[in-house]
């Protein structure tokens, strides 16, 4: 037992996790798959994967990121030994890492950058017209997007939107096991990274 979701919305072929979304889905007219999604809050993500990638890569040198998740971020060699280099040279908590870790090519920008297509690590900024493109896709040709860090309200949302029941193990999962927030070391606001 559990949700049922509607044909052709959820399906475990059609997952892309921390792959950026294929073309085919990105074509004007692509009425056929219906996008859904659950972001972090921008700062959030920064922070998540800083901390994400000092544990990794303090744990498992140079390759345990490829163990896990990060096979999806676009990750070039070159670009990996760098965020490698960048999160072992500092503590965990030091502005200063953190602050040489956002000016690495391809940190930022990561949701934006899926949306239209590229890797969440590609090394060219966000233009312009792409932000306002991605705007575009989420707020007119996705199907749903939720916010991991109101994951209550997330699911709530989507047994609304989609007429699944809601269960009380969601609920209690949700309220059990919440999404973990981060804060900025001590002396480094995001805002001025």
């Amino acid at each position: 037992r559990g949700c049922a979701s509607p044909p052709r919305l959820v399906h475990p072929r059609n997952r892309w996790h921390h792959d950026p979304l294929p073309p085919l889905v990105l074509r004007p007219g692509a009425v056929a798959f219906r996008v859904v999604t659950v972001v972090r809050e921008p700062r959030q993500r920064l922070l998540s994967t800083f901390r994400f990638l000092k544990q990794i890569f303090g744990t498992n040198g140079t390759k345990g990121c490829w163990g896990c998740c990060c096979g999806g971020w676009g990750l070039s060699a070159a670009l990996r030994t760098t965020y490698f280099r960048t999160v072992r040279a500092f503590p965990r908590d030091a502005p200063e890492g953190l602050r040489a870790f956002l000016q690495i090519p391809g940190v930022t920008g990561c949701q934006t950058k899926m949306v239209m297509g590229r890797a969440c690590a590609d090394p060219s900024p966000v233009a312009a017209n792409e932000s306002s493109a991605a705007v575009g896709f989420v707020r007119h040709r996705m199907a749903f997007v939720g916010i991991a860090e109101r994951r209550l309200e997330t699911l709530c949302l989507w047994h609304a939107t989609f007429g699944t029941p809601l269960w009380s193990i969601e609920v209690s999962a949700a309220a059990t096991a919440p999404v973990q927030n981060h804060t900025a070391p001590p002396g480094l606001e995001l805002d001025d990274a």
